[in-house]
C-alpha cells in the first residue's frame, strides 16, 4: 500500500524530477530526454490501469440518452460493469407496487412486500426476499434487461433495445472505473515501474556509445539497462499475483 510520501507526487513535471533524481541527477548527468521520461511514465501507468483492480462507483443513466441499436455511452473512465439495476424502470413483469395487477402490486397486497411505514409484512428480511424473488420472477418469465459493455468504445448496449419497447427512466450501474491518472502518480507500484522503464531507455542510449573514454577516465556502459529490465519483470510477477488480471469484454 502506498504512503502518505508516496502521493505526494500529485503532477507529471514532479514525477519526472523524482525518477531523474533517482538515476542520479543533479550529481550526474542523465542522458534521457523529456520525450523518454514521457514514455516511461506513459508505460508504466498503462500497465498498471489495465492490470490492477478499479475503484467502485454508481452512475444513474437516463435511457432517454440511449440510440436504437447502438447503446448509451458511460463516461470515459468506466472500466466495467459489477452490477446492474433496472427494477424501477422495466415494466414487463411490473417494476411497481402500483401497478395494478402487477406482480409486485400482488404481493403488495398480499403482504409479501413489507410496508414498514404501516408495519405490515415483516422486516428485513421478508423485504430481501421479496426483491430476490421478484428478480427470479423477471428472469425466469424475460423481463428486465440484458446488457454488454465495451469498455474500449464505452458503449452499453441493452437487450431488448429500449427504444423499440419504449422503456423509459432511469437505470442504475454498479461500474468499475478508473482513477484520474495523476492520482495513479503516487502508487509505489507505478514510481518503480517507471523509473524500470527509464532504465531500460536510458540503458538502450548508452549501449550506443558503450566503450567511449570519458572525460576524467571510466567508460560509458549499458548495464543499466538489465538492471531495468529485470525491475521491470520482477514488478509485473508482483502485480499479476496481486490482482485478478485484465478487464474485458463485459455481459450480464
Amino acid at each position: 500500500m502506498s504512503t502518505y510520501l508516496d502521493f505526494g507526487i500529485k503532477t507529471r513535471d514532479e514525477f519526472k524530477d523524482w525518477i531523474c533524481t533517482m538515476l542520479g541527477e543533479p550529481l550526474i548527468t542523465v542522458e534521457v530526454h523529456e520525450k523518454q521520461l514521457d514514455a516511461g511514465i506513459d508505460n508504466a501507468v498503462e500497465e498498471y490501469t489495465r492490470i490492477a483492480s478499479m475503484e467502485q462507483d454508481y452512475y444513474a443513466v437516463q435511457l432517454s440518452g440511449y440510440t436504437e441499436g447502438i447503446g448509451v455511452e458511460l463516461p470515459e473512465n468506466v472500466m466495467g460493469i459489477f452490477t446492474f439495476n433496472d427494477q424501477t424502470v422495466f415494466a414487463g413483469n411490473a417494476s411497481s407496487v402500483n401497478m395494478l395487477f402487477s406482480i409486485p402490486n400482488m404481493m403488495w397486497n398480499a403482504g409479501l412486500i413489507p410496508n414498514f411505514a404501516m408495519g405490515k409484512g415483516g422486516g428485513w428480511t421478508t423485504y430481501e426476499l421479496a426483491m430476490e424473488s421478484l428478480k427470479l420472477t423477471k428472469r425466469m418469465t424475460g423481463g428486465g434487461f440484458q446488457f454488454e459493455y465495451n469498455p474500449r468504445t464505452k458503449l452499453l448496449k441493452l437487450f431488448p433495445d429500449p427504444i423499440l419497447e419504449k422503456v423509459e427512466g432511469v437505470i442504475v450501474v454498479g461500474c468499475h472505473i478508473m482513477r484520474p491518472e495523476e492520482q495513479v502518480y503516487g502508487e509505489t507500484w507505478v514510481k518503480n515501474m517507471a523509473l524500470a522503464h527509464t532504465k531500460i531507455i536510458l540503458g538502450t542510449i548508452r549501449g550506443k556509445f558503450q566503450g567511449v573514454q570519458l572525460l576524467g577516465g571510466g567508460t560509458l556502459s549499458d548495464d543499466i539497462k538489465n538492471e531495468g529490465i529485470q525491475e521491470r519483470d520482477a514488478l509485473r510477477e508482483e502485480l499479476f499475483a496481486r490482482e485478478s488480471g485484465a478487464w474485458g469484454f463485459w455481459v450480464g
